[in-house]
């Protein structure tokens, strides 16, 4: 059994959407967000989360709350918000956190 009980995907296209179906597969909580969600180009993104169980966010803050584990799911290159959201998140860690002294930028801020 993982100890890891719930994830935040950080960008839900194409990759950000499989994982999720994996990690449901395996009862772990999702969460996700991506910048589309807040237009009518994230309705397909929508429609996904509900079929598969995944909670969708409005922001990067809302989305780390609570997770066990912060995942960058947008290909290096696509924008630079999908990265910036990981390091934010990773600073929203709690500080005792066990991930949080092994993440990059996550002691920063």
């Amino acid at each position: 059994m993982s100890f890891i009980r719930s994830v935040a995907l950080i960008g839900y296209g194409e990759v950000g959407r499989i994982l999720a179906e994996d990690l449901r597969a395996q009862q772990v909580a999702v969460s996700a967000f991506d910048l589309k969600l807040g237009h009518a180009q994230g309705d397909p993104l929508r429609a996904h989360a509900t079929t598969h169980g995944v909670s969708l966010a409005l922001s990067h803050e809302k989305a780390v709350q609570g997770v066990d584990l912060v995942q960058r799911a947008a290909p290096r290159g696509v924008g630079g918000g999908a990265q910036r959201g990981v390091e934010r998140s990773q600073r929203l860690l709690h500080p005792r956190h066990p991930l949080r002294e092994r993440l990059p930028g996550a002691g920063e801020g």
